[in-house]
């Protein structure tokens, strides 16, 4: 008994040690990263002479500009995910195009909604490669939406096809039973 107790006294500081390192950790990251912060902030005013109130307003303008990418990456993931839903339960929906096209219309209204975003030059960067990876994303939709199309009307025609054959044969099978 008094080993197994000694045991989890021990586990337990062991488990109170990595909690309190990752924490030291998370503090020491989250000071670099406000160092850094606060360092470009001093380069930009001293050195290249911009206004302190222009910085905090870029600041503003880029923490905005980060939340609009996020709740835009959410919407775009949610729209993909529907398109690939509906791809993968394509012989079960018989509104398949619309629910595409109706996708689609969204990416592209997210790709334009991207466009007006704004952001300082210090994110032209990021803002461009995320807009190229949203043009190919919309590109794909595109394709998908004209794929689709062509594959439901090759199924109709199919469908047709078939009500023809099974017309012809139920004709036959009257004409060899002699019914005319």
């Amino acid at each position: 008994m008094n080993k197994e107790i000694l045991m989890l006294i021990v586990i337990g500081v062991a488990l109170l040690f990595l909690v309190v390192s990752i924490i030291k950790k998370a503090i020491k990251l989250i000071v670099t990263i406000l160092v850094v912060i606060i360092a470009l902030t001093f380069i930009d005013i001293f050195v290249y002479g911009t206004n302190p109130i222009d910085e905090v307003k870029a600041y503003k303008t880029n923490i905005q500009y980060g939340r609009d990418i996020g709740d835009l990456t959410i919407k775009i993931k949610d729209s993909v995910a529907n398109i690939e839903s509906d791809i993968q339960n394509f012989s079960k929906k018989s509104n398949l195009d619309r629910e595409l096209v109706k996708e689609n219309r969204k990416l592209h209204q997210y790709k334009k909604v991207l466009a007006t975003l704004k952001h300082t030059k210090r994110l032209n960067g990021i803002h461009n490669k995320y807009s190229e990876y949203l043009n190919d994303i919309v590109n794909i939709s595109d394709s998908t939406v004209k794929i689709s199309k062509s594959t439901t009307k090759g199924l109709k025609i199919k469908n047709e096809q078939e009500k023809n054959i099974k017309n012809i044969m139920d004709k036959l099978e009257e004409i060899s039973k002699g019914k005319f």
